[in-house]
Parts: structure tokens; sequence; C-alpha cells
């Protein structure tokens, strides 16, 4: 598994992940994850994915695995 961080905000941009605060606040992008199948498909959008929530990252495990046992 890959993980990859947009570190631009050019694909922030793309995906529409900034937040409508503003002032300074109008550029705060959401956390969102993104998972990509081995076709190169966006399989899954995790909108808004917290960083903090162990359950967030057992949805993301059992998604990660779905796509790895459909690959075989």
């Amino acid at each position: 598994m890959l993980f990859a961080s947009d570190t631009t905000g050019d694909i922030a941009e793309k995906y529409a992940t900034t937040g409508s605060g503003i002032g300074p606040l109008k550029k705060f992008y959401k956390r969102v994850v993104f998972v990509v199948g081995p076709d190169g498909r966006v399989a899954h959008v995790f909108r808004p994915f917290s960083a903090l929530s162990q359950d967030q990252y057992a949805q993301l495990d059992s998604v990660v695995d779905q796509l790895a046992k459909s690959a075989k």
C-alpha cells in the first residue's frame, strides 16, 4: 500500500477538498482519503477522513483488503 500527500494543493483543488471558510481559513483543506484500485480508478473515498478515529482506519483496512482480494 502506498500513501501520497498533496503538498502543493493541486489535487485538493481538482477534487474539491478545499474549505469554504473566509480569510486565512478559505484555503483550509479537509482530510480526504482516496483509495485507488489496481486498475488506477478511485475505488472508495473517505470524505472527510478522521485521522484520530480508529474506526476510520478499520474501514480503510477493510476497503483495501477487499480490493486486494478482488485483484487476485
